[in-house]
């Protein structure tokens, strides 16, 4: 089998939610590895930036009129997703911690896995 065929099978075999986890899982590994590194850090800084643009991402995914997310759990990730993009700002700037981001991100992938979470 050639690497073309595997991959191309993982993408139909893959739901939706096995994808979007494994984003927040690779984002939040790099949150997770230069958490200590300081927010001046490029690494840090271009982990924060994916994963604000994860979540802008998912704000407008929730937007989409053909989301089919209950509307209370589409608030709350809509609302979430607003304090993700001024949490990092705030990190950014060196006046917050990104472990609460990386809580965030954790929980959002237990529920992705059907592990509860959110």
């Amino acid at each position: 089998m050639s690497v073309a065929a595997y991959k191309k099978t993982i993408r139909t075999t893959e739901t939706p939610r096995d994808m979007e986890r494994k984003v927040f899982n690779k984002i939040t590994g790099g949150l997770e590895r230069h958490a200590e590194d300081g927010p001046f850090s490029m690494e840090l800084k271009d982990y924060l930036e994916q994963n604000q643009k994860l979540w802008m991402t998912l704000r407008g995914d929730i937007m989409h009129p053909e989301n089919a997310l209950p509307a209370e759990l589409k608030g709350s990730l809509f609302n979430l997703s607003l304090w993700v993009d001024r949490h990092t700002i705030s990190v950014l700037k060196g006046e917050g911690s990104v472990q609460p981001l990386i809580e965030v991100n954790r929980n959002i992938m237990a529920g992705l896995g059907g592990q509860g979470g959110l």
